[in-house]
């Protein structure tokens, strides 16, 4: 049978989705890690500029688990360690700093390590093409420079490792003490798209979402108590229906417009 032919938008989209999907393949293969794809799916999307986000496949409800995704699968200062060696990390910016030399290893550097096999799987599929010429404040410049000689690559590509993860990091801790707290990078997790108003709109989802607190209109996602999985569970205020876009919120203080556009590169209210 003669496939039809696809234009180069549809070309990209569909390679991200098979790239995702092999990515979160072979983190379930390697660690157990697993998505409910009986609710939810990877499917292009045009919130927050366009990529991926996660829909519904049918009508999900209220509160049912999504996802379970091990701490093992996601970048770590843990996980860096495990590669790059050196000392246990002794805050949390020093937390940060382990994952990022960790993603600009695995993207840039010479990896030969086989037990990071589903985060290197997870770290190509991350949207590289948009940060290749991404320029950091001259500030910045010791912290890139401490990341390219932990991970062994050139200062550019540290920068293009710092710049992707600034939108993509999560604070996995459970209060604000830096014994508490945990810097991951978290495959699955971050398909999930923020709720700006424009998307809300596009996808006729509007009037649904604002009947409940934000919190109540995202997806929840919160660390085990053993620490071990971070659990991704639906929107708990109301069913979602089949074909609709689920949310997470990327948090947005009015005081840090700025820095949350700067960060995730798209306006919070478009």
């Amino acid at each position: 049978m003669r496939m039809p032919s696809l234009t180069p938008r549809q070309s990209t989209r569909a390679l991200l989705v098979l790239t995702a999907a092999t990515a979160l393949q072979n983190a379930k293969d390697w660690h157990g890690a697993s998505y409910d794809a009986a609710l939810v799916e990877p499917r292009p999307s045009k919130a927050c500029g366009g990529g991926l986000g996660v829909f519904a496949v049918t009508e999900v409800p209220p509160g049912a688990r999504l996802a379970e995704i091990p701490v093992a699968a996601c970048l770590t200062a843990d996980a860096a360690r495990a590669v790059l060696g050196g000392e246990e990390a002794e805050s949390y910016a020093a937390q940060r700093e382990l994952t990022r030399a960790l993603l600009a290893h695995l993207r840039f550097g010479n990896n030969q390590n086989e037990t990071c096999a589903a985060q290197k799987a997870y770290v190509d599929s991350l949207p590289w093409d948009g940060v290749e010429d991404a320029a950091l404040p001259d500030a910045w410049r010791p912290t890139i420079m401490r990341i390219a000689d932990r991970a062994g690559v050139a200062d550019d590509d540290a920068a293009r490792a710092v710049q992707l993860s600034r939108s993509r990091g999560l604070d996995l801790g459970t209060s604000a003490e830096d014994a508490e707290r945990l810097h991951a990078m978290v495959p699955f997790l971050d398909l999930f798209n923020h709720p700006s108003l424009g998307a809300l709109e596009a996808s006729g989802a509007r009037e649904r979402v604002g009947k409940a607190s934000v919190f109540d209109s995202c997806v929840r996602w919160y660390l085990s108590d053993d620490r071990t999985r971070v659990l991704v569970d639906a929107p708990s205020a109301f069913a979602t229906p089949a074909s609709q876009e689920l949310w997470l919120w990327y948090g947005y203080d009015a005081k840090d417009h700025e820095a949350f556009v700067e960060a995730y590169g798209f306006e919070p209210f478009d």
